[in-house]
């Protein structure tokens, strides 16, 4: 194989893409591996050429390994040229961002606070994935054409021109270092068990290859559990009360540091709907996550958790765990538990949508937490919510106060009822009238009771019922209770002073 010299890289003007920032450091690459070409010529002399070195050693290569040889000056400085090119590459570089032209390898250095040195091993292990060419250069380097993926030894050996720098350089592939813990690279044995870390080889995460090449798509292994997309609700979509807007846009407008959200409330309270309108409002992707289905499959709970936490990291986007509280509450799934907290702890932004009450209680040590529950709604803002899902089939006001008023739903409840009652009429081929809607709501309030109580349907009327005047009178006072506690409650303002319950009782007494 002969050595050939390229020439340096064109540095002078910012590049006009990502593609050609890449093609670029490749051909840099390419001439570091060519120098080591060129060093392996004059470290073996004629052995280099051997056709079967590799497969044993001779007593000329013992001698060689014995005593090597100092490199020529002129190697040497062919090597720090080509450490001087690396920083043009990365100047040439930064003006290029300046610019507002996205280069995709410094995006992904950034996200992960990845070093100079991990930088260059993330492109070592990129070079075999685009051309497999490099896999012959790298089996000549490394003495084996069996080994086609580099070595955590022929990393040092490139990327570091101090020798002394090698033993710090270590570190980069400890199991806590970002290139690992992200699973940017993966570092594995190849034929011989317990090798040293010298020994051991690496290639580069499917999930980043398509990242760096500008392909990207959901990583295939957990693609099943997330959906990613860019949430355009509008905020004044949300029927939510001044202080409490303002506080969920408190809980955002800090990002300084991390921050974990639990927005508490029942079925329908809008949790996903504040988050999505949240990062509409500040232009964050969202991936949202299914952690039922998450956790019913066979994936080991670090694997699948930083794999998520990764693609979060690699769009830019916040995180919503839907279904979270199986994770939070249930001991059985204490290693999820423990993975998720270490994911989160890591995240810019994550939202967790509870029913029941969690606090964090020091178990993050680097993102902040707050909780906000989401109070149910009030009569004015379900009549809201109803004229906003009728969207102009609207009832007569005075039945649409009625649903509001006799029906305390949520709004995910009120999107549900209004797509039965048009269900209800579609049949008919008309528009939902009170009474469909009225099913409607009666099918999403009763839950459990059914199981717990017999439902009765009403037959009688004010005309049916014989009873003494004062007994007649008073059964009247009760519906006019029920019909204006609205008025009572909201508009009087007696609803923020009770804290009880809000409800009207009646005891029935007598033979």
């Amino acid at each position: 194989m002969s050595l050939v010299i390229r020439d340096p890289v064109e540095t002078s003007s910012p590049f006009a893409d990502g593609a050609a920032h890449l093609a670029a450091l490749l051909d840099w690459l390419h001439m570091v591996l060519h120098w080591q070409v060129a060093v392996t010529r004059h470290n073996f002399g004629t052995l280099a050429d051997d056709e079967f070195r590799g497969l044993y050693v001779s007593e000329a290569e013992v001698d060689l390994l014995d005593a090597p040889t100092a490199l020529p000056m002129a190697l040497l400085e062919e090597r720090q040229s080509l450490s001087d090119q690396r920083q043009q590459l990365e100047d040439a570089a930064q003006a290029t961002e300046a610019m507002g032209v996205r280069l995709p390898f410094l995006v992904l250095a950034r996200h992960f606070a990845l070093s100079p040195f991990e930088c260059d091993v993330l492109l070592l292990a990129l070079a075999p994935e685009l051309d497999l060419r490099y896999e012959r250069l790298l089996g000549y380097i490394q003495d084996d054409v069996t080994k086609k993926r580099p070595s955590v030894d022929v990393a040092l050996r490139l990327l570091c021109a101090d020798p002394a720098d090698r033993l710090l350089a270590r570190s980069a592939f400890a199991p806590d270092a970002p290139l690992v813990r992200h699973r940017l690279i993966h570092v594995f044995e190849d034929q011989q068990r317990y090798a040293p870390l010298l020994g051991r080889f690496m290639r580069l995460d499917e999930r980043i290859l398509a990242e760096l090449v500008e392909q990207p798509a959901v990583d295939a292994v957990i693609a099943p559990f997330v959906v990613a997309s860019q949430p355009t609700r509008a905020w004044a979509d949300l029927v939510l009360p001044p202080a409490l807007a303002a506080q969920l846009h408190q809980s955002l407008a800090q990002t300084d540091t991390g921050r974990v959200i639990a927005l508490q409330g029942g079925y329908g309270s809008g949790r996903g709907a504040v988050a999505e309108a949240l990062c509409a409002a500040y232009k964050l992707p969202l991936l949202k996550v299914d952690v039922p289905r998450l956790v019913a499959d066979d994936l080991a709970p670090i694997e699948a958790l930083q794999r998520i936490a990764r693609e979060a990291a690699l769009r830019g986007a916040a995180t919503l765990w839907q279904g979270v509280d199986l994770l939070l509450h249930d001991d059985a799934l204490t290693p999820w538990r423990l993975a998720l907290l270490a994911v989160l702890d890591h995240q810019q932004c994550a939202f967790l949508p509870v029913e029941q009450p969690w606090e964090a209680r020091g178990l993050l040590r680097r993102a902040q937490f707050v909780r906000i529950e989401l109070p149910q709604t009030s009569y004015t803002e379900r009549e809201q919510l109803w004229r906003q899902r009728l969207n102009g089939d609207t009832p007569p006001d005075a039945a649409l106060q009625a649903l509001a008023s006799t029906f305390r739903l949520s709004g995910g409840q009120i999107r549900d009822a209004v797509a039965m009652a048009r269900s209800l009429a579609g049949w008919r081929g008309a528009v939902p009238t009170p009474a469909d809607l009225e099913a409607a709501c009666r099918a999403q309030s009763s839950g459990k009771l059914d199981s717990l109580a017999h439902k009765i349907k009403t037959t009688y009327r004010w005309d049916d019922l014989v009873l003494p005047a004062d007994q007649f009178g008073m059964l009247r006072e009760v519906v006019s209770q029920v019909r204006h506690r609205r008025t009572v409650l909201e508009t009087w303002g007696f609803e923020r002073r009770l804290a009880m319950g809000k409800g009207v009782n009646v005891l029935f007494a007598g033979p």
